[in-house]
């Protein structure tokens, strides 16, 4: 099942030169098919930059931020729909700065100090309009979703190199973990629901790989 859906990433992702060749599964499904075509033809303006799409995409995310926090269902809607453009956008600067080559370091931080703040101010306007108001329960769960991310744990290398070799980094890496709380989340209305779900794929994808590190132990 695992190498019949890694033929199928791999049959549909991306493979332009500036294309990264290891992508987030969210990328590949959902935001590469946009990205890579803007990313060929934005390339001929030379005035426009990396950093500038990078900016950019933080502004559109504030517009879904906003639209995040009026709440309601038309309103989540449309701020997933936004938030989604943003991330399409997120995923042009740095295709545009390997396409051009005009890498920066500064670049990369910028880009990643913009994630964070974003996810960050997405993440408490969803919680602040959610319709439970159990603003406890949600605060709690949105730390221990932040704190799986730094549960350290030994993956297995050869699923990774299976993966890598289809060109996915692996299954369910923390930008697909966003994408899915802050884009697929919003468009059921119900944050709580999509922060279980996303929750729950993270012990899921750490059981699987201690799972698979057991079996090559035994073996």
């Amino acid at each position: 099942m695992i190498d019949s859906a890694l033929s199928f990433i791999d049959n549909i992702r991306k493979k332009d030169s500036f294309v990264k060749k290891e992508s987030f599964l969210a990328d590949i499904l959902f935001c590469d098919h946009l990205s890579v075509p803007f990313v060929r033809w934005v390339s001929r303006f030379k005035m426009i930059t990396p950093n500038g799409i990078t900016i950019s995409a933080l502004f559109v995310s504030l517009l879904a931020i906003y639209y995040y926090y009026l709440g309601g269902y038309s309103n989540l809607l449309i701020g997933a729909g936004v938030f989604y453009i943003a991330d399409v956008l997120d995923g042009v600067d740095g295709k545009l700065a390997r396409k051009n080559n005009i890498k920066s370091e500064f670049g990369a931080k910028l880009d990643r100090y913009s994630d964070s703040l974003r996810k960050l101010l997405a993440i408490i306007a969803l919680v602040y309009s959610d319709p439970s108001s159990n603003y406890i329960l949600l605060i709690g769960l949105v730390l221990f979703h932040y704190s799986l991310n730094y549960v350290k744990y030994d993956k297995n290398t050869e699923h990774l190199k299976r993966c890598q070799k289809s060109g996915l980094k692996s299954f369910y890496e923390p930008w697909d973990a966003m994408f899915l709380l802050l884009v697929i989340g919003p468009l059921f209305n119900n944050f709580f629901i999509g922060l279980i779900l996303t929750i729950a794929l993270q012990i899921l994808k750490m059981l699987f790989h201690l799972n698979r590190n057991r079996k090559v132990i035994s073996t």
